[in-house]
């Protein structure tokens, strides 16, 4: 199973580093590119946009910190991350304050 991960800050780049750990395929995409690189290092595949990213995953999962940035990511104005996944499974974790999670939900 191949498995892509969008939002590699505080929470994102550990449960990545625990897939890496577990050893699954990992391609993963941060739009800092550092936050990126510290876990190509450890082996992760890197991507350079998020439509890449979707293109070579089964399963996806996101690390962002408000509905508005995991909307904006899966429905973006153009070609959307969710069109080019196949089969789609996604995840989502939301590392903002609980009130934004809950009156914005995607």
């Amino acid at each position: 199973m191949r498995i892509g991960f969008i939002g590699l800050g505080r929470m994102g780049s550990g449960l990545a580093g625990n897939l890496l750990k577990a050893g699954y395929d990992l391609a993963v995409y941060d739009i800092n590119p550092q936050a990126q690189e510290a876990l190509q290092v450890r082996g992760a595949r890197g991507a350079s946009t998020l439509l890449e990213l979707a293109r070579q995953v089964d399963v996806l999962f996101t690390s962002l910190p408000l509905p508005g940035d995991v909307t904006g990511v899966l429905l973006g104005e153009t070609d959307t991350v969710f069109r080019v996944l196949h089969p789609l499974v996604a995840s989502v974790f939301l590392a903002g304050r609980p009130q934004e999670r809950c009156q914005n939900s995607v």
